[in-house]
């Protein structure tokens, strides 16, 4: 082997306090992940009588999503839901669509995103991309929150 191919064969360690870069891929999960972590918490934190009814839905979520898509999945925890976030749908519906906001950089007027009537305008404004985009970002997510309320909720509930 020639001196220039061993060259670029070694890698060459990183400089000290050098921060290693991770693959946008995995921030994005983990970022997910954190997500997640934060809605399964507030679940168990404010749900009292309605968790496991929580951990059912974000359990069936991922399927939803994928047979019936964002906009159906949405109507049906707006449904569901009566008007409450204080019911495991509302309060999944609103924490959703709040992600999905945030993701898409929308925005509502102040005070809106606690009406649940609100959250299904989020749908109806999308442009076909960003339908799309949001529908794989929900489903994302969706991963995550499926595998820490099999975790957390049902550890807890003793199913």
């Amino acid at each position: 082997m020639s001196e220039h191919q061993a060259k670029r064969t070694t890698k060459e360690p990183a400089p000290a306090g050098a921060k290693e870069q991770q693959p946008r891929a995995v921030e994005l999960g983990r970022a997910r992940a954190r997500v997640a972590w934060g809605w399964v918490d507030t679940a168990v934190q404010t749900l009292r009588s309605d968790r496991a009814r929580y951990g059912t839905l974000a359990r069936k979520l991922p399927s939803l999503l994928q047979t019936s898509g964002l906009g159906q999945t949405l109507a049906f925890l707006f449904a569901k839901a009566g008007g409450s976030a204080k019911k495991a749908e509302g309060l999944l519906l609103e924490q959703l669509t709040t992600h999905l906001r945030q993701q898409l950089k929308k925005t509502l007027a102040a005070g809106s995103v606690q009406q649940l009537d609100q959250s299904i305008q989020l749908v109806l404004d999308l442009t076909p991309s960003e339908y799309r985009r949001a529908t794989a970002e929900a489903f994302a997510v969706a991963e995550w929150l499926k595998r820490f309320a099999e975790g957390r909720i049902e550890a807890e509930e003793g199913t």
